[in-house]
């Protein structure tokens, strides 16, 4: 029996020391699993770890170049809590540090304009970009853009208001005004007629004295085409090839003589001359002038002379001259 039961008990030691050997195969391999997951998650570690770098320096890219261009810009969520601004907008929103997280609305605005927050939330319901022109209180004046603030995954999260300081370029578009007044003033004051062509010959400005002159408004001269003025008073073919050749290049047009029938005037003999002008941004515009030369003609005629008026070239002679076709 003691045999048997030695025998009995060996063969249980040694399915147990099987059993402990698989075991300790089975923790081999969980310690494998786990240093081969453990090595997974250490890479994976370091390319977090690169992710949050690099989006650390995009973040410090960002703020570097939204502040060094000096633009006043203000972001805001869906509830218009401000999440960020730039330094220049405290110029136009009396923003701090101590107010991200706030509405926009409960902070103190510089600028005479009510209807900020309107207009944002406008913006945010129909993603249409929205720009006006604001002043502050102090007088500068901002041009205002309002635009929807995108993610990645393309969804709204609000809003981005941008203002930009336009107080040089109102100055400019005002002394150009001024400009422009001062030379209509000049042109009107002219009792002759005056016109600005392009290089197709249609008018871009004029003088009074060339709207009395053809008895029109304003509207029936710009942007006409100079033979189509009025009734055709200058629809004459060698002006127009004369003044054409000027926009190419060619000499300027000098004491080109028109016989025209004039409303409530009759035929009138008209002295023409034209000149080649260069504009801001290179482009050819011809100034064209006229004056009213019958009475000197009549006069002329009454003494003697015999003033001869060619219809075909334009030029005018004498009765003992003979008119140079060359």
């Amino acid at each position: 029996m003691a045999l048997e039961e030695r025998k009995s008990t060996n063969e249980e030691l040694q399915t147990a020391n099987e059993e402990l050997q698989s075991s300790i195969e089975e923790l081999m391999t969980s310690k494998e699993e786990l240093q081969s997951l453990n090595e997974e998650l250490s890479t994976i570690n370091a390319e977090h770890h690169v992710i949050i770098t690099d989006l650390q320096q995009a973040n410090d890219d960002m703020k570097n170049l939204l502040d060094s261009v000096g633009i006043a810009t203000v972001f805001l969520d869906n509830n218009l809590r401000v999440k960020r601004f730039t330094p220049r907008i405290t110029e136009v929103i009396s923003l701090m540090s101590v107010d991200l997280g706030r509405p926009i609305t409960d902070i103190a605005s510089n600028l005479r304009y009510d209807i900020l927050a309107e207009d944002i939330q406008r913006v945010i319901q129909t993603l249409v970009p929205h720009e006006a022109e604001v002043q502050a209180k102090d007088g500068r004046w901002f041009l205002m853009r309002i635009s929807p603030y995108r993610t990645f995954e393309n969804t709204i999260d609000g809003a981005v208001v941008v203002f930009t300081n336009i107080d040089t370029v109102r100055l400019l578009h005002d002394q150009l005004r001024e400009a422009r007044h001062y030379n209509e003033a000049v042109l009107n004051s002219l009792g002759d007629p005056v016109m600005v062509l392009d290089h197709n010959l249609r008018v871009l400005s004029h003088n009074q004295a060339l709207l009395d002159m053809l008895h029109m408004d304003p509207e029936q001269a710009q942007e006409v085409r100079l033979f189509d003025l009025g009734s055709g008073q200058f629809d004459n073919p060698v002006l127009t090839a004369q003044l054409r050749a000027m926009s190419l290049g060619e000499d300027e047009v000098r004491d080109f003589m028109m016989t025209m029938d004039l409303p409530g005037q009759g035929r009138r003999i008209v002295k023409l001359n034209a000149r080649l002008i260069s504009t801001h941004d290179d482009r050819s515009e011809l100034l064209l002038w006229g004056e009213d030369v019958t009475p000197m003609l009549q006069h002329l005629a009454q003494e003697g002379s015999g003033a001869i008026h060619d219809e075909e070239t334009g030029e005018v002679g004498t009765g003992s001259d003979t008119p140079d076709r060359s």
